[in-house]
């Protein structure tokens, strides 16, 4: 018997999820069939149902690859030397996807539909308390090596860096005009004042330098 290939299983997998995705911010999630992603992908609903067997099911895999990349980005952080350097470096990289207008569709469809399924609503819960720990983790790394000393405790301060980033998504939602790279700077300085970097002229990272 012909055992099935996993490189091949997950190059349609992701075929799937590419062409869930743009059907999602085409006609949003309930105006979506699974017959359209079908089409969108090039395959018999037979064979999707193979990997999917709902648009939730299409969902979850989605917020379960986003947990994946906040899982290795925030081990880069919490291992990095330059710990503002690299922090700089990602939110500069969030500001850049979330700047572009099919993943601002795909943000606010989802987060639509967290109101709407407590299944839903369950998975991004748990993606939640990852990125909270894992900036949480992160943060105390950076405390204890003396590069940072914020005046509250890491947990509330991941959890405002965290609600800045969704507040800029949001927005980004609401008004299609903001360009959310020409706020990186003014979105670092204020990072830099909630976490009130250790002075050390001698070892500021270059993206510190730059603000100054």
């Amino acid at each position: 018997m012909r055992m099935p290939d996993p490189s091949l299983h997950a190059e349609r997998r992701q075929q799937i999820l590419e062409a869930a995705i743009r059907c999602f911010v085409r006609t949003g999630f309930h105006g979506t069939s699974m017959q359209a992603v079908c089409a969108e992908a090039g395959m018999s609903p037979g064979n999707l149902y193979r990997y999917f067997r709902s648009k939730t099911d299409i969902i979850a895999a989605i917020i379960d690859e986003e947990r994946t990349k906040i899982v290795e980005g925030f081990a880069i952080l919490e291992a990095a030397d330059d710990f503002l350097g690299t922090f700089f470096q990602m939110l500069d990289q969030h500001l850049s996807m979330h700047g572009k207008r099919e993943n601002v569709a795909m943000w606010s469809e989802v987060m639509s539909e967290i109101c709407r399924s407590e299944e839903i609503a369950a998975l991004y819960q748990s993606l939640e308390r990852d990125l909270r720990g894992s900036m949480e983790r992160a943060l105390l790394k950076a405390i204890e090596r003396g590069q940072i000393r914020p005046m509250l405790p890491a947990d509330q301060v991941a959890t405002l860096l965290i609600s800045l980033g969704d507040g800029l998504c949001a927005r980004a939602a609401l008004d299609t005009t903001i360009d959310l790279m020409s706020l990186s700077n003014p979105v670092k300085m204020w990072t830099l004042t909630i976490l009130n970097p250790v002075p050390d002229a001698a070892s500021r990272p270059a993206a510190l330098s730059e603000l100054a």
